[in-house]
C-alpha cells in the first residue's frame, strides 16, 4: 500500500501538539527480562551499563538484544577500522549514475502521486516493528507547502489500517518533532477516521527510533512511537494511539501480523507540487535498522523487503540522490528542488 501520510498534509498547517509524552509507558515485567537476558548474554565490560539503559528505559527482550547486537557491531566496526583504515567503506554500496537500480527489488516506483518525491523501503508481511538510527539532514525549507520527514509505516493489506511514525520538520519553528498518524477504517460509515498526534521538539541530530503495533487487549490495538538520545539512551519522546481513540471498538490487525507490513520512508512532501522551489534535504541518513515478529528479528535486509526504491513518479526520481546504501538497513538519501 502506498503512503498515506501526504493526504492529510493540511492537518500539518495548523502546527498543533497534542498529547505525545515525555515518557514512555511502564512494563512490570521488562527489567526482570532483561537482567536475565544479560546474564544470558554473557556481556562484561558493558554489563552495568547495558544494565541501567534497559532497566530506564524498560525495553523488552528483543529490544534488549538488538542494543546489546549495536553496541557489539559499534564495537566490531571501529576495531575493523582501526586495522583496515583503506577499507573504511566495506560496508557501503554505492549506486553509480548508471545503476538500473534493480538490485535487490530497488525499482523506480510510479505512484501517478503529486506528494513530493519519496525514498521507500517497503517490508514483506509478517513484522509488527521496526527501529533505527537516524542522522538528521541538513534542510533548507523555502515554502510550509514542503515538509521534510523521516518516518516508519504500519499498513494492513486488507486495508483496515494506515499508519506513519516518526519525525517531521517544522517550518514554523524550523525544528524536528515527533509525529504519529493513524487512519482505521469505519465500516458503519464505510470511511477511515483519524488520530494525528505531535511529539517534543528534537535538540539533538542522531536520534534513534522504534515503531511497534501491538495487540495487548481483547478490545484494542496499540501504536507506539519512541524517540531515543542514543548518548545517554534516555526516551526524549513518545508518542501512542489506543486504536480505541479513532474508532471505537476497533482492532485492524488483532494480533494477526500476516496482514501487516512496515514501510520506511525520507521525503520532502509538497501539498502542491512545485519542484524548482529551491527546498531540499542532503544527508539524510538511516543506518543498523532492525525489524521485529513477534519471536524474532533482524537487520531490515533483502530478504524483509517487498520493494524499495524511487517514488513518487517520473518526475520526482531525478530530485532524488541516493548518496549511498546497504540493502535496506542503511542509507544516505538527498533530496533536491532545483
Amino acid at each position: 500500500m502506498k503512503p498515506i501520510i501526504f493526504k492529510f498534509y493540511m492537518l500539518l498547517l495548523a502546527f498543533a501538539f497534542s498529547n505525545c509524552s515525555k515518557k514512555n509507558e511502564q512494563n512490570q515485567n521488562k527489567l526482570e527480562q532483561n537482567s536475565k537476558l544479560l546474564l544470558d548474554e554473557n556481556i562484561n565490560m558493558d554489563s552495568i551499563s547495558l544494565i541501567n539503559i534497559i532497566s530506564n528505559n524498560k525495553l523488552d527482550k528483543l529490544e534488549g538484544k538488538n542494543l546489546i547486537n549495536t553496541f557489539k557491531k559499534v564495537k566490531e566496526e571501529k576495531n575493523f577500522l582501526s586495522k583496515n583504515p583503506l577499507k573504511s567503506n566495506f560496508s557501503t554500496n554505492k549506486i553509480s549514475s548508471s545503476s538500473s537500480l534493480q538490485e535487490c527489488n530497488l525499482q523506480y516506483l510510479n505512484w501517478s502521486e503529486n506528494t513530493g518525491a519519496h525514498w521507500y523501503v517497503k517490508s514483506n508481511t509478517g513484522y509488527n516493528q521496526a527501529t533505527g538510527f537516524i542522522t538528521l539532514p541538513t534542510v533548507s525549507v523555502h515554502s510550509t507547502n514542503d515538509r521534510p520527514y523521516m518516518y516508519f509505516g504500519a499498513y494492513t493489506t486488507t486495508g483496515s489500517l494506515s499508519s506513519d511514525a516518526g519525525l517531521v520538520y517544522l517550518k514554523e519553528d524550523e525544528k524536528w518533532h515527533a509525529f504519529i498518524n493513524v487512519l482505521i477504517w469505519d465500516t458503519s460509515i464505510s470511511a477511515y477516521k483519524q488520530v494525528w498526534k505531535y511529539g517534543a521538539a528534537i535538540d539533538i541530530t542522531n536520534p534513534y527510533i522504534s515503531y511497534k503495533v501491538s495487540s495487548p487487549g481483547s478490545q484494542y490495538d496499540y501504536f507506539e512511537l519512541i524517540v531515543i538520545n542514543p548518548a545517554n539512551w534516555s526516551t526524549i519522546t513518545s508518542c501512542t494511539v489506543d486504536s480505541r481513540e479513532v474508532v471505537s471498538n476497533s482492532k485492524p490487525v488483532n494480533g494477526n501480523f500476516d496482514i501487516l507490513t512496515l514501510t520506511r520512508e525520507t521525503t520532502l512532501a509538497q501539498n502542491v507540487q512545485n519542484l524548482n522551489n529551491g527546498s531540499y534535504i542532503l544527508n539524510a541518513k538511516w543506518d543498523s535498522v532492525y525489524i521485529y515478529n513477534n519471536s524474532n528479528y533482524s537487520l531490515w535486509q533483502c530478504a524483509n523487503t517487498a520493494e524499495a526504491g524511487k517514488a513518487n513518479n517520473s518526475s520526482h526520481w531525478s530530485k532524488i540522490s541516493v548518496n549511498s546504501y546497504t540493502s535496506w538497513y542503511s542509507d544516505d538519501i538527498s533530496i533536491s528542488y532545483y
